[in-house]
């Protein structure tokens, strides 16, 4: 026996809806790139002071200025890139949580099944004699 084929479910035309849904998205690819790229790129940055750090220590010995300078620069960077991580995420979370808060227009909502009649239609009222 086939089974009757359905239609697969289509996006509403609605320009009003369809450019929530595309700013929203948008703003999900966005905070998810920044939330990766910016801590990562201050935490590389980090790296890279603590290896001018140890560079440090290995040709003047404990000269504390000189190591003093390249600790502060790893722990503004470590900072930085964990406030503008958290930004992201929060920024993300909220978009997320926006997109999918998004109703459709009211010309597609479809009807819910009635719990008695299954069909998605009210019940006829009762005949009266």
């Amino acid at each position: 026996m086939d089974m009757p084929s359905q239609a697969p479910p289509t996006l509403p035309s609605d320009p009003a809806w369809q450019g929530k849904r595309k700013f929203w998205g948008w703003n999900i690819a966005v905070s998810a790139i920044v939330m990766i790229l910016v801590p990562g790129g201050l935490f590389l940055y980090g790296m890279i002071g603590m290896q001018g750090a140890f560079g440090t220590l290995g040709t003047k010995g404990a000269d504390v200025d000189a190591l003093s300078n390249h600790i502060s620069e790893v722990l503004v960077a470590t900072s930085l890139a964990s406030v503008f991580g958290l930004i992201a995420f929060v920024w993300m979370i909220a978009s997320i949580v926006r997109f999918c808060m998004i109703s459709k227009p009211l010309a597609v909502i479809e009807p819910q099944p009635s719990p008695k009649s299954g069909t998605g239609q009210p019940l006829d009222p009762p005949l009266r004699s």
